[in-house]
């Protein structure tokens, strides 16, 4: 089984903004050109437009988002989100191998997951994998109410440095693949 591409966000919404969250995501949800290949050949029959995937539990996003710590958000083109009260993490179906190796998926990624940054007034993009590797572990910091400079501070801790910068993703090899994670800062002056 395969390793998926995730990204944590932090966010800058009030509650209200929160609970708007789809409606504003596909109010500016534009897939970016270089990611457009692989969905047309990989995301099949998947929702159109953001939208909120309630676990049954709650009758809406804002009870689950207070009993739960926690909302899903299925979107469009493969993507899909956990909403929590001070993080997003965004997933999609590439895989983390895909998204280290493969410059158009990276670049699509990339692109896309800035324009959601900016519709939730993100500060940084935390890039990592989904699971199995040891920077997945920082997902668990979610349930914990931690903020962005503590997953950061996490993985600086427990798996070392962040990869310099993009070029650096060409150098990932079979036995650097398991630390492998990026910190992009974005929106300046937010």
């Amino acid at each position: 089984m395969g390793v998926d591409f995730t990204a944590i966000v932090d966010h800058g919404l009030s509650w209200d903004e929160l609970y708007e969250l789809p409606r504003a995501l596909n109010a500016a949800w534009a897939l970016p050109p270089a990611l457009r290949p692989w969905v047309q050949e990989w995301a099949r029959a998947g929702r159109a437009s953001w939208g909120w995937k309630l676990s049954g539990l709650s009758s809406n996003a804002a009870e689950e988002l207070f009993n739960e710590g926690y909302v899903c958000m299925d979107g469009p083109d493969g993507f899909r989100a956990a909403v929590h009260k001070r993080l997003i993490e965004f997933t999609h179906l590439a895989r983390w191998w895909s998204f280290l190796h493969e410059r158009d998926v990276r670049q699509g990624l990339r692109e896309s997951l800035r324009l959601l940054s900016t519709v939730v007034r993100a500060s940084m993009v935390i890039y990592l994998p989904d699971s199995g590797f040891r920077p997945s572990e920082a997902s668990d910091l979610l349930f914990e109410d931690a903020g962005a400079g503590d997953v950061k501070k996490w993985l600086e801790t427990n798996v070392g440095p962040s990869m310099a910068d993009v070029a650096s993703f060409l150098d990932v090899d079979d036995d650097s693949v398991e630390t492998a994670y990026f910190i992009e800062e974005v929106n300046p002056g937010r």
